[in-house]
């Protein structure tokens, strides 16, 4: 079993699968960017699906497969197949902005995937486009339609909360949720970065309270660590906090909110450029998983 140097176990995997995304979200890419990675650079299929039966191999069981967008990978069902299939793994989800969701779903779910998370900021469709950059309000409904009828399960609505730009709509978005059966994880934009500092931050302590009074959520203790199937006989997730979580679920409806952080900094992406990355050394030098893991800390720092 893996463990990082605090020895905590890692069993869940988020691979990227490209950088790049047919949206502009005001909080996430910079006016102008076009510093993408070449696919000349990114990592096949071949080597991904090698790459994470390795991890496999040494107990991560949990794969998210993400972008950029990761929809904008071409045959991006096939490695998902692939990915479902290795030794050891038991679940497979997707982070999608839904824009390419509509046409994939059914060929994703028959491959293996069995949850996803959507970016949706507003159900307003001219403040959503703002947010996003695009005209796509249409195209990023009906993909979370077709991914419901499909029978993704759960489907998590991931919400930006900007103060002034949505605020308003948080408990539009919620009723949304309940409707639907969906989970709304309100997501709160860390001033980091220029785009991170232009985010209208909002902090979402001032909205739980209000969500949980309107709402007659109750507060219960939830363990850190990356999102898997809800648990069978138990209220799904609706969580709170940073380092110390809580989940709330309601005494009358299904529970529907999660209150959570998003970063801007960078992950490791697994469309690192293949001669230079340490990913791209473990597999044409043959290196064993474990040996990989101890030595990535250390380039990093």
């Amino acid at each position: 079993m893996l463990q990082d140097r605090f020895g905590r176990s890692i069993s869940y995997l988020r691979v990227s699968v490209t950088d790049r995304c047919d949206l502009r979200c005001s909080y996430c890419m910079p006016k102008g960017f076009s510093g993408f990675e070449e696919p000349a650079h990114w990592l096949t299929f071949d080597e991904m699906t090698r790459l994470i039966g390795l991890f496999a191999q040494v107990g991560v069981g949990r794969v998210r497969l993400t972008g950029g967008e990761p929809l904008l990978r071409k045959d991006l069902p096939l490695l998902a197949a692939r990915i479902a299939a290795l030794p050891g793994i038991r679940d497979l989800s997707l982070s999608t902005n839904a824009t390419q969701l509509e046409k994939h779903a059914v060929a994703l779910k028959a491959a293996g995937v069995s949850r996803i998370n959507v970016s949706l900021d507003s159900l307003e469709k001219a403040c959503l486009e703002d947010i996003v950059g695009k005209a796509a309000f249409e195209r990023i409904m009906a993909g979370i339609m077709a991914g419901k009828a499909v029978g993704f399960d759960p489907i998590k609505i991931n919400m930006v909360a900007m103060r002034g730009v949505n605020d308003h709509e948080i408990e539009n978005m919620a009723a949304f949720c309940l409707q639907n059966g969906f989970i709304l994880r309100l997501i709160e934009a860390m001033p980091m970065g220029d785009t991170g500092r232009n985010a209208q931050y909002m902090p979402l302590d001032e909205v739980r309270d209000s969500l949980v009074a309107r709402l007659g959520l109750e507060p219960e203790a939830l363990g850190l660590g990356g999102g898997g199937p809800r648990v069978t006989g138990k209220p799904a997730t609706v969580v709170a906090g940073l380092a110390l979580l809580h989940r709330f679920h309601s005494t009358s409806v299904p529970p529907v909110i999660e209150f959570g952080w998003r970063s801007m900094a960078r992950s490791i992406c697994a469309w690192g450029r293949r001669k230079s990355s340490l990913l791209g050394r473990c597999l044409e030098e043959e290196l064993p998983i474990q040996k990989f893991w101890l030595r990535l800390p250390r380039q990093l720092n």
